[in-house]
């Protein structure tokens, strides 16, 4: 069955249960027609970079130049080798918003955080604006809730918390997000903050590819962002639960298995998604930075992925 009649079979079987049971809360973006995936193609510089094996993806529609899509740049990648599939204005410097918190998780991870240890948030970090864990001040909650809080809700209060928790100052941990970019090899990168609030905190597709697979290789980190919610309770009893930022999650025909989103006025909406294709076997990373409205980059996510399995083939290991 082709791909494409598949995904739409299987997301419209999962809409019209969801409408039955009353749980559809927004309606999923689908691939619906060939056009939308073999759409007006870009032209793009295709890089030979190194690679971590002999065998790798090869190209089977040389015709195929790519997806259109809203995003201002875009990059696919085979996540086991890190080889370039596609990409569209691969070196624009551009604001990256909450994407930040995959390179705030990771420094965390350096940091050794004991997960279990509970803190209080107040003050400064609590009333940080944009997204954030609603909880009143001088509420205490563990760092593994706040984690959760970070990579699925995108809180930026409890992003600032567990900067707090880390027994650094903001200027030090930004300091090490820095560094750790240059440990990277990133040559277009700069965070000014832990949240990604700020325009300044800034990367390419090309560069912060890099981060998003450094994340995911991390299970925790992995793992927590395929939360569709999570619930916490705190000291005092109350229960808060948040809500995965990736309306996407369980509402695709994609295997997902690790995603964020980000969005500021500045940054527009951006999404990276990692998946997996069992027949292939093989697991492909999209990012796409600049996109037009939520549903665009989940629209242009979609396709990009669909265009990468579509056009390349893996050799079986």
């Amino acid at each position: 069955m082709p791909q494409t009649l598949f995904a739409t079979i299987f997301i419209l079987s999962q809409v019209l249960f969801s409408t039955a049971t009353g749980e559809i809360s927004f309606v999923p973006t689908i691939l619906t027609n060939e056009n939308q995936i073999e759409a007006t193609y870009l032209p793009v510089e295709m890089p030979k970079l190194p690679i971590a094996r002999e065998a790798y993806p090869t190209k089977t529609d040389t015709k195929s130049l790519g997806p259109d899509i809203t995003a201002t740049s875009a990059i696919s990648i085979d996540f086991e080798t890190g080889l370039t599939l596609w990409q569209k204005n691969p070196n624009t410097v551009q604001p990256i918003a909450s994407l930040s918190k995959l390179m705030t998780a990771l420094v965390l991870m350096d940091l050794g955080i004991d997960w279990t240890q509970r803190v209080e948030v107040n003050g400064a970090d609590n009333s940080t604006e944009g997204a954030r864990l609603r909880i009143p001040n001088n509420t205490k909650v563990s760092l593994e809730d706040l984690l959760r809080a970070v990579l699925v809700g995108s809180a930026n209060n409890a992003t600032m918390s567990l900067v707090t928790a880390s027994g650094l100052s903001e200027i030090d941990f930004v300091a090490l997000m820095n560094q750790k970019a240059v440990d990277l090899d990133l040559e277009n990168t700069f965070f000014d903050e832990p949240t990604g609030l700020s325009a300044k905190n800034v990367s390419t597709v090309n560069d912060y590819a890099k981060v998003i697979s450094a994340a995911f290789k991390n299970d925790k980190i992995r793992k927590t962002t395929l939360q569709a919610s999570h619930q916490m309770e705190t000291d005092s009893g109350q229960f808060v639960k948040i809500y995965n930022t990736n309306k996407l999650i369980n509402n695709t025909f994609l295997k997902i298995t690790g995603t964020k989103t980000g969005f500021t006025p500045e940054a527009g909406y951006c999404l990276t998604l990692l998946t997996h294709d069992d027949v292939k076997d093989a697991s492909v990373l999209t990012l796409v930075l600049g996109s037009y409205t939520d549903k665009d980059r989940q629209i242009d996510s979609e396709i990009l992925q669909s265009w990468t399995y579509n056009n390349y083939t893996w050799p079986n290991n």
